[in-house]
């Protein structure tokens, strides 16, 4: 699946609740599945400048694709950051430079977050780029 189908595809299904305020709290409860980042990848290279709480992502690349893996000390962080993180995870370089963010803002949950939580993840959205960029050339 694309970046593009992966966003789509948890927009599709979010939009059956009602308001943001319960599609924020599906996102969070959703993240609490996801195995936590080992102690071992929480360290300062990895973490996300300019969050409230901590935030830690890993990233890695295979050759072909880009994979991640994000943490947080905040449940609700953490829940936005998986979802940020899932929808890019496994993608090419050049896919993840080429497909706009949109999830948050079309689940409204953009309207309901605090400026400086938009800030952090605006900050996560950037490291995800970032690598995206600084891995694409290694493509073949």
């Amino acid at each position: 699946m694309t970046v593009a189908q992966r966003q789509e595809h948890t927009i599709t299904r979010a939009l059956i609740l009602p308001d943001a305020q319960e599609r924020l709290a599906d996102i969070v409860q959703r993240a609490q599945n996801i195995p936590p980042l080992p102690p071992s990848d929480r360290v300062p290279a990895n973490l996300v400048p300019g969050c409230i709480s901590q935030v830690w992502l890993r990233r890695t690349f295979d050759g072909t694709r880009c994979h991640f893996h994000s943490d947080s000390t905040s449940l609700m962080v953490r829940g936005l950051c998986c979802a940020m993180v899932q929808t890019y995870d496994q993608a090419t370089p050049q896919e993840i430079l080429s497909t706009p963010w949109v999830l948050f803002r079309q689940l409204g949950i953009d309207s309901i977050l605090t400026p400086t939580r938009l800030n952090g993840l605006d900050n996560l959205h950037r490291m995800i780029l970032s690598f995206a960029k600084e891995v694409a050339p290694l493509c073949g």
